[in-house]
């Protein structure tokens, strides 16, 4: 699932229909992980429609549609290694 999502996300990018600065293996694997999460909740608490887990999976695509096309300086502070992770 993971690198079918990164083929859509890449075909994507090569189109300019998302910004050349999204990561598609990082935002693939998110989102397969969000797909796992929805199957969990759903055998937890029963709780989730189909139609309302589209709409959640939705609203993180239209995040990614909505990206400007210049990366915002607060991704790069994210995207810096931390002193946690530096050593």
């Amino acid at each position: 699932m993971v690198a079918f999502s990164r083929l859509v996300l890449q075909e994507a990018l090569v189109r300019g229909e998302l910004p050349a600065w999204i990561d598609a293996d990082r935002i693939a694997s998110a989102f397969v992980t969000l797909i796992d999460g929805f199957v969990v909740r759903t055998i937890e608490a029963a709780d989730l429609s189909t139609e309302e887990a589209r709409r959640e999976a939705y609203s993180l695509l239209e995040l990614l549609l909505a990206a400007p096309s210049a990366a915002p300086e607060a991704v790069a502070r994210l995207r810096a290694p931390t002193a946690a992770s530096a050593s």
